[in-house]
């Protein structure tokens, strides 16, 4: 049995924690470092620990006339380590401080996904959450969807989205009503539904307490919520939204996300302990999707402005917002990803010949 721990006190001062962990709250001058793995024709970072380890998948061109799609790990020296969970398309959704990855797999012959661990040895395991299905809607599609044909959006038999310290993953499985899962790192699985009779139910995240956060389908709209580690699920929305997507969660149980409102314009909001929601938008925003939130409070994604192009933004822990594109990113533009308790984010942009490249924005 897996021993929990206890939820900690939030009124723990943000310097002790810092401390705890090894961090400083000290600045200097951010840099962007952009990265592929080679022959890629497609990069597309999306997580960092806090190790520097970064996670992500891209297309080898070299496979001609079929590219593949594969895994990598790039360390924070700049190494790269590139992997297949299978003979066939590979995509990384998350890594954890060990630097075990996770993602799902098309399984060979067929279309179904299998979800698979990837530990830092190198060993992969695969396994299903559930009974395979038709492909669900489990993402909306939002800003970057044009981009990322397959970015959480056709999962059609197990994915696995999202790994915390302990191991535990969490993610989507079903038939044609989707369940979110907990997989214990000894293999066990708990399937679990947000509510009665929801239609899908989406895990993004999970901290190291095991809270699990996402969105859920009841049909319409989409609402959130928050799952405690003794299976106790909240519910809720943004005041006024349409539909409320949570993507991030952290270790004081702030959630990050974003809702759309009754013109279908999507914004940004960080969800506190207590229930109360902050909305935001960077300033020229015509959309904004917060897609993680860090130990301190920092909440990193990207936006759209009037010119259809979009943006990376950080949002403190104080309400202020800075903006920023990677250097030569074109056409559809910055989107920034996860964010880690060093204030360093990870994403990809697209440059002017419609290709994606991965990028490491540093920390504070």
């Amino acid at each position: 049995m897996i021993k929990r721990f206890p939820l900690p006190s939030i009124s723990y001062s943000l310097s002790t924690v810092l401390v705890l962990l090894g961090l400083t709250t000290a600045t200097y001058a951010q840099t962007i470092t952009t990265f592929d793995p080679p022959n890629s024709s497609m990069t597309v970072a999306v997580a960092i620990n806090l190790r520097g380890e970064i996670a992500g998948y891209y297309t080898d061109a070299s496979n001609f006339p079929f590219p593949m799609q594969k895994g990598f790990i790039r360390e924070r020296n700049g190494s790269l380590t590139i992997f297949e969970a299978a003979p066939s398309a590979t995509w990384v959704t998350d890594i954890n401080f060990q630097g075990e990855l996770i993602g799902y797999f098309a399984d060979p012959g067929q279309i179904t996904t299998s979800g698979f661990v990837r530990h830092e040895d190198g060993t992969i395991v695969a396994f299903k959450g559930g009974p395979t299905a038709s492909p669900s809607l489990a993402r909306p599609a939002t800003l970057a969807a044009k981009l990322l044909p397959c970015d959480r959006d056709c999962i059609d038999g197990a994915g696995a989205f999202a790994i915390n310290a302990r191991g535990e993953i969490t993610g989507e499985t079903g038939n044609s009503s989707y369940l979110g899962f907990l997989r214990e790192p000894n293999g066990s699985t708990i399937n679990f539904t947000a509510t009665s009779g929801n239609l899908v139910t989406a895990p993004q995240a999970i901290n190291v307490f095991g809270q699990i956060t996402g969105f859920y389908r009841a049909p319409f709209p989409d609402q959130g919520f928050l799952r405690q580690p003794n299976g106790t699920i909240i519910t809720f929305n943004v005041a006024n939204a349409t539909s409320t997507w949570a993507q991030s969660i952290n270790l004081f149980s702030q959630i990050a996300g974003y809702f759309s409102d009754a013109n279908g314009i999507v914004h940004g909001f960080v969800r506190h302990p207590n229930g109360k929601i902050v909305t935001f938008d960077p300033s020229g925003s015509t959309g904004t999707e917060a897609e993680s939130i860090n130990l301190e409070g920092e909440v990193t994604g990207f936006y759209l402005t009037a010119d259809g192009k979009s943006h990376g933004f950080v949002r403190k822990a104080n309400g202020h917002i800075e903006t920023f594109d990677v250097p030569g990113a074109a056409g559809a533009g910055t989107f920034p990803k996860k964010i880690n308790d060093r204030g360093e984010i990870v994403g990809y942009y697209e440059d002017g010949n419609s290709i994606l490249h991965g990028f490491v924005r540093s920390g504070r």
